[in-house]
């Protein structure tokens, strides 16, 4: 093993699930009918919650699942929704890829950080339709 492998052998992962434990749904007028994208996991309340962006042909779109064991996830809506007639910058949709957190370490779960009493979150759109 070179130099390099040794030193990131301890963040190798000693399990991998069988199968994505999030998919693009398949249905058609789904937020997520084509996919999903650039999962951001952190726990809140108890349990683990998952910020998600799904692609449905035009858009992006973000989605918030919950899960007590990282491995089943309860889908429970949109968090960022397409504004199509709103004449915004972001009306094509958002794609949520980061809150605030407390953790810093890879070692740790996330949580949550509020900043003058409020959540904050990261997201990007863009100004035409498309992946």
């Amino acid at each position: 093993m070179c130099k390099t492998e040794k030193e990131i052998e301890r963040y190798r992962t000693p399990y991998r699930c069988p199968r994505p434990v999030l998919t693009g749904s398949g249905r058609p007028g789904s937020f997520d009918s084509q996919g999903v994208d650039c999962p951001f996991v952190f726990f809140h309340n108890g349990a683990y919650h998952m910020l998600y962006i799904g692609f449905d042909g035009t858009g992006y779109q973000t989605g918030l699942a919950v899960s007590s064991d990282l491995l089943r996830w309860e889908h429970k809506g949109l968090v960022i929704r397409r504004q199509m007639d709103s004449g915004r910058w972001d009306r094509l949709g958002g794609a949520g890829v980061w809150l605030l957190k407390e953790s810093d370490s890879i070692w740790e779960v996330p949580r949550l950080r509020k900043l003058d009493g409020k959540y904050w979150m990261v997201y990007h759109a863009y100004p035409g339709e498309g992946y």
